[in-house]
């Protein structure tokens, strides 16, 4: 059995940026004039660096984290 390995602050910060920069994309309740609509294009770029190196099973975790951070921030 695999022993969990700490994730680096850089692969967090890949994920986060992923995140983040997905959610901003979209215009929100709280905010609809804030429309970044051209930043989806490059938003899931980080998340590919991230990826690039992983295993399946740390891919699945690090897409659902930044899955969970774009859905958070959308939906709040």
């Amino acid at each position: 059995m695999a022993r969990f390995s700490r994730p680096q602050p850089r692969d967090l910060a890949l994920c986060v940026a992923a995140g983040v920069m997905t959610f901003l994309a979209f215009p929100t309740a709280a905010f609809p004039e804030v429309n970044l609509w051209p930043l989806l294009w490059i938003s899931h770029v980080p998340l590919f660096f991230l990826l690039r190196s992983k295993s399946a099973r740390s891919a699945f975790w690090w897409g659902l984290l930044c899955g969970t951070i774009i859905n958070t921030g959308g939906y709040y």
